[in-house]
């Protein structure tokens, strides 16, 4: 065998190796157990395929695209929910090395980088839309560059799927029709592809102009910081692959090989996105500043690296380089609690009776879901409530849910006063929340503002009369309240 071509093997067999490393954080995290929004997802899809379409629209207003597609995974394919995220981030994985191999630049280096990305692990993890919506967008990207007829066509219907995948991928989408424009300027072939695109976004018209006016009951975030807008450009995106697209652009910009359109491509890709989450928040009234709804910027980031891929190849040092970043940023993502932070339903009943809470303790519940801010005017069997119960009633929990802290503080007084004192004469009372600390006499705690008065239950019980007892795990905190 001759030299070089032995070269090419470790080469070749380094990377495999550094890819399947990289893997270690999603296959990991996907054993977690389900979080909040995949108990909403699970709910949407536990009903037949016409009843999906329905709830889908009327539950958070989301697009049936996914949940149709999951409950087709799941009721008619018999598969796991999770499989399907994993499987869509690996069909992106694909064409992103496709989109590599076409620029010839080192795939393995590509892939591997972006399986470290903190966006790309959510979305592959999550049973939620987005590795769907990333799925959809990279493959249209490498068709659209294919210049032909068809991969016009297929790139345009793709761009249509990433819209319906998700709404919030709207911004992304019209800024890679500009980006193609500006590099292009095919204007004729571009504008096709705009006008059918606009054609079939259409349907969705009435829907969007719903959300804009009810949007605000969905709203779970505060309003963004200029400073959150500069973090936002640090946290997505692991900080050492961020450094590596730098180094790389700086490399091949001082060599004069860089190529401008790449640049411009991924500069516009990763500045704009979080920007226009920005602008749009503050233009509506309401945040949906969270980096999943971003995550677009991964686009940004795939043409960074093939610039960094092409600028650092010539270097002999840099296998054991890349070596050497992408075990830090596995070993990062592995102990990352923050990452791994989840909420553990199916855990609760066996943790409050570790505290002691016998079969007769009533309990009361806080999910998280933002639509439990109108439980109180909500009827028994209506779709809001269900979805609202879906972490209990999966797990067969039986519990009194609170508001969340979307309501007033007098809402919250009166509601305190209505629902939860009353049971204050029973021997054992306890508490799940999610999000929030507790409040008693030895963890005292300052109050910001709008946070709900249920967090002072356990304090009230204790001037009452109760030992209390408080366990965390994740993000979930339990109470048990008995009296002595």
């Amino acid at each position: 065998m001759s030299f070089a071509r032995t070269t090419i093997l470790k080469s070749t067999g380094l990377w495999v190796s550094l890819f399947l490393l990289a893997w270690l954080p999603i296959l990991v995290f996907s054993s977690d157990p389900l979080r909040l929004d995949e108990y909403g997802s699970l709910w949407v899809v536990d009903r037949p395929l016409p009843e999906v379409w329905k709830v889908s629209l009327e539950i958070q207003g989301q697009s049936p695209f996914y949940y149709l597609l999951l409950s087709f995974w799941r009721h008619y394919l018999l598969l796991p929910p999770r499989l399907l995220s994993i499987l869509l981030s690996l069909i992106s994985l694909y064409y992103v090395w496709r989109i590599a191999k076409s620029r010839q630049v080192n795939p393995w280096l590509i892939c591997t980088c972006l399986l470290l990305c903190d966006l790309f692990i959510g979305a592959a993890v999550n049973i939620r839309p987005y590795s769907l919506a990333i799925a959809t967008l990279v493959s249209a990207v490498y068709y659209l560059l294919r210049s032909d007829r068809a991969g016009q066509i297929t790139g345009t219907i793709l761009l249509v799927l990433t819209y319906y995948a998700h709404y919030v991928f709207l911004p992304v989408v019209l800024m890679v029709y500009g980006v193609g424009l500006c590099l292009t300027w095919q204007f004729s072939s571009i504008l096709f592809s705009f006008l059918t695109f606009a054609c079939l976004s259409l349907p969705s018209i009435w829907q969007l102009d719903r959300l804009r006016g009810v949007g605000y009951r969905y709203a779970f975030l505060a309003m963004p910081t200029w400073y959150d807008l500069v973090m936002a450009y640090v946290e997505p995106i692991s900080l050492l692959v961020l450094i590596l697209i730098a180094a790389g652009m700086v490399i091949a910009w001082q060599s004069k090989e860089i190529r401008l359109d790449y640049l411009f491509f991924a500069l516009v890709l990763i500045l704009l996105p979080p920007l226009a989450n920005f602008a749009i928040t503050y233009v509506q009234g309401y945040s949906i500043f969270l980096p999943r709804y971003y995550s677009g910027m991964l686009l940004g980031q795939i043409a960074g690296l093939i610039i960094t891929a092409g600028a650092f190849e010539r270097y002999k040092t840099f296998p054991s380089l890349a070596c050497f970043v992408i075990l830090l940023l596995t070993c990062y993502q592995l102990t990352n609690e923050v990452d791994r932070s989840f909420e553990d339903w199916a855990s609760v009943e066996s943790e409050l009776r570790k505290l002691g809470a016998e079969e007769q303790c009533h309990s009361f519940a806080f999910t998280g879901f933002v639509e439990a801010s109108n439980l109180r005017n909500l009827s028994t069997n209506s779709l809001q409530r269900q979805f609202i119960y879906s972490p209990l009633s999966f797990n067969n929990l039986e519990a009194q849910l609170i508001p969340n802290s979307f309501m007033s503080s007098a809402e919250h007084t009166e509601f305190f006063r209505a629902e939860v004192a009353p049971h204050f004469n029973k021997k054992c009372l306890s508490l799940v929340t999610r999000n929030y600390p507790i409040v008693t006499y030895d963890e005292p705690y300052k109050f910001k503002m709008y946070e709900p008065s249920f967090l002072t239950m356990p304090l009230k019980a204790q001037q009452a009369g109760y030992e209390i007892k408080i366990a965390r795990k994740g993000e979930l905190s339990f109470v048990v309240m008995r009296k002595s």
